[in-house]
């Protein structure tokens, strides 16, 4: 086990990758990180919870929460966001858990689980998206102060 460190940008509190991922050990970070399965499928241990996520599944781990992550020919969209940025945003952050994990609870509030991934689908197609304009950063900030789904 072994923690990580994660580099912001001062004007960017967020990065998307998408990998394909065999194994990556426990570890955690600061960052808020949410794990989205694009093709195939992933194992991930959360928290001393194992959870098998598979195409279009989502899971969100907290600011220093232990986990780690296995599967075989996978793609998966990681996004990872500055947990300094979100306590900005929100002071109370720091005493937020966030429990989400669409193969689990996905059929008892659908809707909710759509607004999430909208919200992370347009996070990070105004990341890549290169004609964004001056106000391009501003943007990507404005996609976390939206109103999430409690």
């Amino acid at each position: 086990m072994r923690p990580e460190t994660i580099a912001f940008s001062e004007d960017m509190p967020v990065r998307a990758c998408i990998r394909n991922i065999t194994e990556y050990p426990y570890h955690w970070h600061k960052a808020l990180e949410i794990i989205m399965v694009l093709k195939g499928q992933a194992t991930i241990g959360v928290s001393g919870e194992t959870h098998l996520l598979t195409e279009n599944n989502i899971v969100v781990v907290n600011r220093d929460e232990l986990h780690c992550i296995k599967g075989k020919d996978n793609k998966l969209l990681i996004v990872q966001i500055d947990s300094d940025f979100c306590k900005r945003t929100y002071p109370y952050f720091q005493y937020v858990f966030i429990h989400c994990c669409s193969s689990y609870h996905e059929a008892e509030a659908p809707e909710k689980y759509k607004t999430v991934k909208g919200h992370v689908l347009h996070l990070v197609r105004l990341l890549i998206n290169k004609e964004a304009g001056k106000n391009h950063n501003a943007k990507v900030r404005d996609v976390w102060k939206k109103p999430w789904p409690v």
